[in-house]
Protein backbone atom coordinates (compact mmCIF):
# COMPACT_ATOMS: atom_id res chain seq x y z
CA UNK A 1 0.00 0.00 0.00
CA UNK A 2 1.12 3.26 -1.17
CA UNK A 3 -0.57 6.01 1.15
CA UNK A 4 -1.25 9.71 -0.10
CA UNK A 5 -2.36 12.72 2.52
CA UNK A 6 -1.47 16.75 2.11
CA UNK A 7 -0.75 17.08 5.27
CA UNK A 8 -1.63 17.53 9.64
CA UNK A 9 -2.76 21.07 10.92
CA UNK A 10 -3.20 21.35 14.47
CA UNK A 11 -6.27 23.04 14.46
CA UNK A 12 -7.96 20.92 12.27
CA UNK A 13 -11.57 21.04 11.67
CA UNK A 14 -14.18 19.00 9.90
CA UNK A 15 -16.22 22.20 9.24
CA UNK A 16 -13.34 23.95 7.28
CA UNK A 17 -13.25 22.82 3.51
CA UNK A 18 -10.12 23.73 3.42
CA UNK A 19 -8.79 20.87 5.82
CA UNK A 20 -10.80 18.20 3.60
CA UNK A 21 -7.45 16.94 2.45
CA UNK A 22 -5.49 17.29 5.62
CA UNK A 23 -5.28 15.85 8.99
CA UNK A 24 -5.15 16.41 12.74
CA UNK A 25 -1.57 16.57 13.58
CA UNK A 26 -2.44 14.75 17.29
CA UNK A 27 -4.19 11.77 15.57
CA UNK A 28 -1.10 11.53 13.09
CA UNK A 29 1.36 11.82 15.80
CA UNK A 30 -0.24 8.86 17.84
CA UNK A 31 -0.47 6.77 14.68
CA UNK A 32 3.12 6.99 13.65
CA UNK A 33 4.21 6.46 17.38
CA UNK A 34 2.08 3.25 17.81
CA UNK A 35 2.34 1.47 14.14
CA UNK A 36 4.87 -1.51 14.45
CA UNK A 37 5.69 -1.73 11.17
CA UNK A 38 7.37 1.53 9.82
CA UNK A 39 6.49 3.06 6.81
CA UNK A 40 9.12 2.04 4.46
CA UNK A 41 11.30 4.00 0.86
CA UNK A 42 9.23 4.69 -1.94
CA UNK A 43 11.18 1.80 -3.84
CA UNK A 44 10.71 -0.76 -1.31
CA UNK A 45 6.68 -0.20 -1.02
CA UNK A 46 6.53 -0.14 -5.04
CA UNK A 47 8.70 -3.46 -4.79
CA UNK A 48 6.23 -4.67 -2.69
CA UNK A 49 8.27 -4.33 0.20
CA UNK A 50 6.00 -2.77 2.81
CA UNK A 51 3.67 -0.03 3.01
CA UNK A 52 5.15 3.91 1.97
CA UNK A 53 3.95 7.23 3.25
CA UNK A 54 3.74 10.37 0.72
CA UNK A 55 2.60 13.52 1.12
CA UNK A 56 1.73 16.27 -1.69
CA UNK A 57 2.24 19.69 -2.07
CA UNK A 58 4.97 22.17 -0.62
CA UNK A 59 2.79 23.82 2.09
CA UNK A 60 3.64 24.07 5.69
CA UNK A 61 1.28 21.23 6.66
CA UNK A 62 2.86 18.96 4.16
CA UNK A 63 6.42 19.64 5.69
CA UNK A 64 5.45 19.33 9.41
CA UNK A 65 4.04 15.62 8.84
CA UNK A 66 7.63 14.50 6.85
CA UNK A 67 9.12 16.23 9.24
CA UNK A 68 7.15 13.98 11.92
CA UNK A 69 7.36 10.84 10.20
CA UNK A 70 11.04 10.97 10.58
CA UNK A 71 11.49 11.47 13.67
CA UNK A 72 9.20 9.12 14.33
CA UNK A 73 11.34 6.86 12.52
CA UNK A 74 9.19 6.37 9.04
CA UNK A 75 10.69 6.58 5.66
CA UNK A 76 8.50 9.22 3.74
CA UNK A 77 8.45 10.79 -0.05
CA UNK A 78 7.27 14.55 -0.39
CA UNK A 79 6.01 15.63 -3.86
CA UNK A 80 6.48 19.14 -4.63
CA UNK A 81 5.79 21.44 -7.53
CA UNK A 82 9.14 23.71 -8.03
CA UNK A 83 7.49 26.44 -9.61
CA UNK A 84 5.73 27.16 -6.57
CA UNK A 85 8.35 27.12 -4.10
CA UNK A 86 10.68 28.85 -6.31
CA UNK A 87 8.51 31.66 -6.85
CA UNK A 88 6.18 30.98 -3.31
CA UNK A 89 2.98 30.78 -5.58
CA UNK A 90 0.30 29.81 -3.50
CA UNK A 91 -1.79 26.46 -4.27
CA UNK A 92 -4.87 28.21 -5.43
CA UNK A 93 -7.21 25.01 -4.32
CA UNK A 94 -5.75 25.82 -0.55
CA UNK A 95 -6.53 29.25 -1.44
CA UNK A 96 -9.75 29.40 -3.17
CA UNK A 97 -11.17 27.22 -0.05
CA UNK A 98 -9.85 29.27 2.42
CA UNK A 99 -11.63 32.22 1.08
CA UNK A 100 -14.64 30.06 1.01
CA UNK A 101 -14.48 28.79 4.56
CA UNK A 102 -13.66 32.74 5.90
CA UNK A 103 -15.70 34.74 3.60
CA UNK A 104 -18.32 36.81 6.00
CA UNK A 105 -20.66 37.79 2.78
CA UNK A 106 -24.19 35.94 3.47
CA UNK A 107 -24.25 35.48 -0.47
CA UNK A 108 -22.16 36.21 -3.73
CA UNK A 109 -22.42 36.30 -7.60
CA UNK A 110 -20.17 34.05 -9.03
CA UNK A 111 -19.93 32.86 -12.76
CA UNK A 112 -23.38 34.42 -13.63
CA UNK A 113 -25.22 33.04 -10.27
CA UNK A 114 -26.55 33.70 -6.83
CA UNK A 115 -24.70 31.50 -4.42
CA UNK A 116 -25.97 31.05 -0.95
CA UNK A 117 -23.25 31.10 1.85
CA UNK A 118 -25.27 30.88 5.09
CA UNK A 119 -25.04 27.05 4.43
CA UNK A 120 -21.80 24.24 4.37
CA UNK A 121 -23.63 22.57 1.52
CA UNK A 122 -24.12 25.87 -0.41
CA UNK A 123 -20.78 26.77 0.77
CA UNK A 124 -19.42 23.12 -1.12
CA UNK A 125 -21.75 23.96 -4.10
CA UNK A 126 -19.88 26.95 -4.78
CA UNK A 127 -16.35 25.37 -4.30
CA UNK A 128 -16.87 21.94 -6.43
CA UNK A 129 -18.34 24.81 -9.47
CA UNK A 130 -15.13 26.38 -9.07
CA UNK A 131 -12.78 23.55 -8.88
CA UNK A 132 -14.77 22.43 -12.36
CA UNK A 133 -13.72 25.54 -13.70
CA UNK A 134 -9.76 25.50 -13.13
CA UNK A 135 -9.85 22.16 -13.86
CA UNK A 136 -9.71 23.39 -17.48
CA UNK A 137 -7.84 25.91 -17.17
CA UNK A 138 -4.17 25.55 -18.91
CA UNK A 139 -2.06 28.53 -17.23
CA UNK A 140 -1.16 29.84 -14.15
CA UNK A 141 -1.94 33.01 -15.35
CA UNK A 142 -5.87 32.09 -15.93
CA UNK A 143 -5.97 30.64 -12.49
CA UNK A 144 -4.32 33.65 -11.26
CA UNK A 145 -7.46 35.51 -12.64
CA UNK A 146 -10.22 33.20 -11.41
CA UNK A 147 -8.75 33.71 -7.87
CA UNK A 148 -9.06 36.92 -8.12
CA UNK A 149 -12.41 36.60 -9.43
CA UNK A 150 -13.47 34.56 -6.52
CA UNK A 151 -11.83 36.94 -4.11
CA UNK A 152 -14.07 39.92 -5.53
CA UNK A 153 -17.64 37.99 -5.22
CA UNK A 154 -16.61 36.37 -1.81
CA UNK A 155 -15.23 40.01 -0.88
CA UNK A 156 -11.77 38.02 0.66
CA UNK A 157 -7.80 39.11 0.23
CA UNK A 158 -7.01 36.86 -3.14
CA UNK A 159 -3.51 36.00 -1.24
CA UNK A 160 -5.77 34.95 1.82
CA UNK A 161 -4.46 31.29 3.13
CA UNK A 162 -4.13 30.02 6.60
CA UNK A 163 -0.20 29.46 7.55
CA UNK A 164 0.01 25.50 7.55
CA UNK A 165 -1.09 26.17 3.70
CA UNK A 166 1.06 28.89 2.46
CA UNK A 167 3.71 27.65 0.52
CA UNK A 168 7.01 26.49 1.60
CA UNK A 169 10.59 28.17 -0.08
CA UNK A 170 13.86 26.29 -0.37
CA UNK A 171 14.78 26.65 3.07
CA UNK A 172 12.30 24.42 4.24
CA UNK A 173 13.10 22.29 1.08
CA UNK A 174 16.79 21.50 2.49
CA UNK A 175 15.46 20.91 6.12
CA UNK A 176 13.68 18.34 4.92
CA UNK A 177 15.85 16.56 2.88
CA UNK A 178 18.61 17.12 5.81
CA UNK A 179 16.08 15.46 8.16
CA UNK A 180 16.17 12.32 5.42
CA UNK A 181 12.53 13.37 3.76
CA UNK A 182 12.39 11.52 0.14
CA UNK A 183 11.97 14.70 -2.28
CA UNK A 184 9.48 13.76 -5.56
CA UNK A 185 8.27 15.21 -8.53
CA UNK A 186 4.39 16.64 -8.30
CA UNK A 187 5.37 18.68 -11.66
CA UNK A 188 6.46 22.02 -12.13
CA UNK A 189 3.13 24.03 -11.52
CA UNK A 190 -0.09 22.21 -9.96
CA UNK A 191 -1.58 22.29 -13.26
CA UNK A 192 -4.38 19.34 -14.41
CA UNK A 193 -2.38 17.35 -16.43
CA UNK A 194 -5.54 16.34 -18.45
CA UNK A 195 -5.59 19.27 -19.61
CA UNK A 196 -2.23 19.04 -20.93
CA UNK A 197 -0.19 18.13 -23.95
CA UNK A 198 2.07 14.58 -24.07
CA UNK A 199 5.29 17.42 -24.44
CA UNK A 200 3.79 19.94 -21.96
CA UNK A 201 3.21 17.30 -19.83
CA UNK A 202 6.79 15.72 -20.51
CA UNK A 203 7.86 19.62 -20.21
CA UNK A 204 6.45 19.93 -16.43
CA UNK A 205 8.09 16.87 -15.26
CA UNK A 206 11.19 17.33 -16.53
CA UNK A 207 11.54 20.82 -15.37
CA UNK A 208 10.76 19.77 -12.24
CA UNK A 209 13.12 17.08 -11.85
CA UNK A 210 15.79 19.52 -13.14
CA UNK A 211 15.36 21.94 -10.22
CA UNK A 212 14.70 18.97 -7.31
CA UNK A 213 18.30 18.20 -8.14
CA UNK A 214 19.78 20.76 -6.94
CA UNK A 215 18.54 19.53 -3.54
CA UNK A 216 18.69 16.16 -4.05
CA UNK A 217 18.46 13.62 -6.98
CA UNK A 218 16.02 10.56 -6.24
CA UNK A 219 17.50 7.33 -6.11
CA UNK A 220 14.02 6.16 -7.13
CA UNK A 221 12.45 8.67 -9.38
CA UNK A 222 8.64 9.02 -9.58
CA UNK A 223 5.94 11.57 -10.71
CA UNK A 224 2.63 11.62 -8.86
CA UNK A 225 0.30 13.52 -11.40
CA UNK A 226 -1.28 17.07 -9.45
CA UNK A 227 -5.01 15.78 -8.89
CA UNK A 228 -4.30 12.18 -8.96
CA UNK A 229 -5.39 12.30 -12.66
CA UNK A 230 -5.08 9.68 -14.76
CA UNK A 231 -2.56 9.95 -17.20
CA UNK A 232 -0.49 8.39 -20.09
CA UNK A 233 3.73 8.38 -19.13
CA UNK A 234 5.41 11.38 -19.22
CA UNK A 235 8.55 10.01 -19.33
CA UNK A 236 10.35 6.71 -20.13
CA UNK A 237 12.21 6.90 -16.70
CA UNK A 238 8.94 7.87 -14.58
CA UNK A 239 7.27 5.55 -12.51
CA UNK A 240 3.32 6.88 -12.38
CA UNK A 241 1.76 7.16 -8.92
CA UNK A 242 -2.10 7.98 -8.70
CA UNK A 243 -4.12 8.67 -6.26
CA UNK A 244 -7.29 8.25 -8.44
CA UNK A 245 -10.01 6.53 -5.93
CA UNK A 246 -11.72 5.62 -8.88
CA UNK A 247 -9.15 2.42 -8.57
CA UNK A 248 -8.66 -0.04 -6.06
CA UNK A 249 -5.42 1.27 -3.54
CA UNK A 250 -3.84 -1.59 -4.52
CA UNK A 251 -4.03 -0.96 -7.88
CA UNK A 252 -0.91 -1.44 -10.12
CA UNK A 253 -0.02 -1.96 -13.49
CA UNK A 254 3.05 -1.44 -15.85
CA UNK A 255 4.36 2.02 -14.58
CA UNK A 256 0.81 2.91 -12.89
CA UNK A 257 0.27 2.34 -9.41
CA UNK A 258 -2.29 3.95 -7.05
CA UNK A 259 -2.12 5.00 -3.51
CA UNK A 260 -4.80 5.00 -1.00
CA UNK A 261 -5.87 7.72 1.13
CA UNK A 262 -3.61 7.82 4.87
CA UNK A 263 -5.44 7.04 7.69
CA UNK A 264 -8.88 7.04 6.43
CA UNK A 265 -9.73 3.78 8.17
CA UNK A 266 -7.18 4.00 10.94
CA UNK A 267 -8.46 2.89 14.72
CA UNK A 268 -6.25 6.22 16.04
CA UNK A 269 -9.00 8.41 13.47
CA UNK A 270 -12.22 8.79 15.48
CA UNK A 271 -15.79 9.09 13.75
CA UNK A 272 -15.47 12.54 13.64
CA UNK A 273 -11.84 13.33 12.45
CA UNK A 274 -13.43 11.03 9.32
CA UNK A 275 -13.89 12.76 5.65
CA UNK A 276 -15.40 10.61 2.74
CA UNK A 277 -12.79 9.64 -0.15
CA UNK A 278 -15.52 11.53 -2.62
CA UNK A 279 -15.83 14.66 -0.66
CA UNK A 280 -11.79 15.14 0.03
CA UNK A 281 -11.94 14.98 -3.71
CA UNK A 282 -14.97 17.68 -4.90
CA UNK A 283 -14.39 19.96 -1.80
CA UNK A 284 -10.33 20.59 -1.18
CA UNK A 285 -8.43 19.29 -4.59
Amino acid sequence: MICVTHGIISSYSTERISHALCLPTSRVELHLRSRRRKYVPLAQAIAGGGDALTVDDATYAALELALMARRCGHAVSWFVNGSHVENRIEYFPFQISCMVDDTRAAACRFDGRTWNLKTMMGRRALRSHIKCQYMRMRSQGEIMELVDTVADSLQCDSKHAESSLRTVGTAELAKAVLAGVDLQNHGWGHLNPQGLSEEERTAEVMQNDEYLSQFRRAITPVFAPPFGQCVTRATPEYFVLLANRGLAPSYKEGNVINRGDFLLTASSRSRRDKVSPAEKDTLAA
